[in-house]
């Protein structure tokens, strides 16, 4: 979707058109969710602070996200592609404005480039179908794997379609920033620069050893990705791997009796959407920042699965003064559980007997419940 927040605000509110509207709530502690077109020529984009786009652009239209409406929208889109596309095609959603539809089953021919073509009419569809019945824009890109399928939809937004044809994906590649390719993160750019890799040509011509840049992980797949090469398959979403609530504080809090308080709603919300999904938790894990960005997680793994409000919050406040959580004020405060299964188990699987310490962040699809008017 394009700018699907902001859009969406523009779409209710058509005297928003043509102006900067930056989706997120007030300063101080807040991040910008989206910006529209007109708001990014002033240099303001995703997860920039608020109170920079408050300086950058102060004659923005600065709007509270609706987070709710927001999904409700998203939900009607995934079954307008879900219908377009057909029953044998697979459907991977990755965020509220942003899905993967694999057209294998309904796209054979005797070339790739002539496969890759037979997708043209199903997204020309989707297009049609979005604007049709919610009135807003998306951009599609067509290519034989997500990487170049996302690369083709990100340089033809907004409102576009594009293609990678199998045949010209090497060529097209050439000149692309190796932060384009998957996995590249603001990190590991810099340690290719560093080493003189700025294009996915630089990675193709480099006869160095790409592990000792990037380390293993990311310089064994480099190559193969310079040359438009992605494995990684379309999965429909499965269980959830985690649910958790946060909560960000005005001023940093120190009151245990204030942070049980809110400890104590979140391990409701969390309740409620595991009976809601039918699920029970065997691992619990509190989210704690005491100064931001610095977040991490403290976890423990149970051997009965717990479900109710009490027995999260209950384990929540045992993992917080175990780790001394409460010792120093708190920026941020979060509650969540992993490790779940449908709720006919009561034991937990025999990977998980885990207890300790996890870096904050998880996996892009983790399920993440937050209070929208504190981003």
């Amino acid at each position: 979707m394009d700018a699907y927040f902001a859009s969406i605000e523009e779409r209710d509110n058509p005297a928003l058109k043509g102006l900067p509207v930056i989706v997120g709530s007030p300063p101080p502690r807040s991040i910008v969710t989206t910006a529209s077109r007109p708001a990014r020529v002033f240099g303001i984009y995703s997860s920039m602070p608020m109170s920079t786009a408050k300086k950058l652009c102060p004659h923005g239209q600065f709007i509270a996200p609706r987070i709710n409406h927001y999904k409700t929208i998203s939900a009607t889109i995934q079954q307008i592609v879900a219908t377009v596309a057909g029953p044998q095609a697979i459907l991977e959603p990755v965020a509220l404005d942003e899905i993967y539809i694999d057209l294998t089953a309904y796209c054979s021919a005797a070339t790739d480039d002539d496969a890759l073509r037979m997708a043209l009419p199903y997204a020309m569809k989707m297009k049609q179908e979005i604007l049709k019945n919610v009135n807003l824009t998306c951009t599609i890109g067509i290519a034989a794997n997500k990487m170049l399928a996302k690369m083709a939809s990100d340089k033809n937004k907004p409102n576009g379609l594009g293609i990678i044809l199998e045949s010209t994906k090497v060529a097209e590649l050439s000149a692309v920033p190796v932060k384009d390719l998957y996995g590249v993160g603001e990190v590991k750019e810099a340690q290719l620069n560093d080493a003189g890799i700025k294009t996915a040509q630089d990675i193709r011509n480099y006869t160095g050893n790409l592990s000792a840049v990037v380390g293993n992980s990311l310089g064994s797949k480099l190559k193969d990705l310079a040359n438009g090469i992605d494995p990684r398959p379309v999965q429909p979403r499965g269980l959830p791997k985690s649910i958790s609530k946060e909560h960000t504080f005005p001023k940093n809090e120190s009151n245990s009796k204030v942070l049980d308080s809110i400890l104590l709603a979140q391990a409701h919300y969390i309740a409620s959407e595991l009976k809601t999904k039918k699920l029970v938790a065997f691992t619990v894990f509190v989210v704690a920042c005491h100064k931001h960005p610095d977040g991490y997680t403290r976890q423990e793994t149970f051997p009965l699965a717990v479900s109710t409000a009490q027995e999260i919050f209950n384990a929540g406040q045992s993992i917080i003064n175990t780790h001394g959580i409460y010792a120093k004020s708190l920026y941020k405060l979060g509650v969540g559980v992993t490790n779940l299964c449908p709720s006919g188990n009561v034991v937990p699987p025999a990977s998980s007997s885990k207890k300790g310490a996890a870096n904050a962040g998880g996996a892009g699809d983790n399920l993440t419940l937050f209070d929208a008017t504190k981003l």
